[in-house]
């Protein structure tokens, strides 16, 4: 599991360089954007989301001349009365293993925040990290596995801080164990002894 965390950081720190690299604010697309990509290959990725009536912005991460990042902006109006149309970033894919399929997912709200991040960590095609974002903050990250529709642990952050994690431990979608972090420490822990998802007991930590 600290595998895929670290993963999710080396993506972003990638993402936060193409930010610079670009050379458009997100929701403003260069005005030479057919000429600045001629000659880049766009595998057409698989990827899980559709992207009819989206413009998409190319980019190339391990200069192979390759896409293996996509800018996703689509048309939105500001209020329901206005003609005009602005160009809003809705979503940006990333191929960050480089073999022609989407494995990370960012979405973002109507003011271009990040508002949920989706992650196929391992590259098996399925979903296993999604994480949700409020002010540019990380406040929920849950770890799901195939077949399940549930996260087998659901990682809370407070301030960007780890403070709660609730676990999964037999994959049966209830909680059966609770950890409390203060200052980064584990604190607390609270078992589900009888395996009906309620809390039985607490144990504390000096």
């Amino acid at each position: 599991m600290k595998s895929n965390l670290r993963n999710l950081l080396v993506l972003s720190f990638l993402l936060a360089l193409t930010a610079v690299a670009c050379g458009a604010t997100e929701g403003e697309l260069p005005s030479n954007l057919e000429e600045r990509y001629k000659g880049m290959t766009d595998p057409g990725p698989s990827t899980l989301y559709g992207r009819e009536g989206m413009t998409v912005q190319p980019f190339d991460l391990n200069n192979d001349n390759v896409a293996d990042l996509w800018k996703l902006y689509t048309k939105e109006k500001e209020n329901i009365d206005d003609a005009k149309e602005t160009t809003k970033l809705a979503r940006k894919e990333v191929d960050s293993n480089f073999d022609g399929k989407v494995d990370i997912w960012f979405h973002y709200n109507l003011l271009e925040a990040l508002f949920k991040e989706e992650a196929d960590s391992n590259f098996d095609g399925s979903i296993d990290l999604v994480s949700y974002y409020d002010k540019g903050r990380v406040v929920k990250r849950d770890v799901f596995i195939p077949g399940l529709l549930t996260p087998v642990a659901a990682r809370h952050f407070r301030e960007g801080v780890l403070y709660k994690v609730e676990l999964d431990k037999n994959h049966d979608g209830l909680v059966e164990r609770w950890e409390i972090y203060v200052e980064g420490k584990l604190a607390q822990v609270g078992h589900d002894s009888s395996g009906d998802g309620r809390l039985d007991y607490w144990e504390s930590f000096d």
